[in-house]
């Protein structure tokens, strides 16, 4: 009786689990480099030094790695928990959540 109700629950208050297990990987020639301070943000290069006239310059190659988890109600706006693994970024039970 008590799983029916909770599966109930879940049903009308909108559960959404996020589970997001991404890699990003560069293309062959190129490695991986961390893009300012932020974690699990990478940037394209090709190895090596940087050239001093390249220093700042936006690559064109991108992208992120992703490990995250999470447990919503969306109905209700509500957040159980978000863990961002990548960044360091443990998140508990909120109200409000879009």
């Amino acid at each position: 009786m008590a799983i029916a109700f909770v599966l109930a629950f879940g049903y009308f208050a909108g559960i959404r689990p996020v589970i997001l297990f991404t890699e990003f990987k560069c293309p062959s020639g190129y490695v991986q480099r961390p893009v300012g301070l932020i974690g699990g943000v990478y940037a394209c290069q090709q190895p090596g030094p940087i050239p001093a006239d390249e220093v700042g310059v936006n690559p064109t190659i991108g992208g992120t790695t992703q490990r995250e988890l999470g447990l919503f109600l969306a109905n209700l706006h509500v957040r159980l928990f978000d863990f961002n693994f990548e960044q360091d970024n443990y998140l508990w039970f909120a109200v409000g959540v879009p």
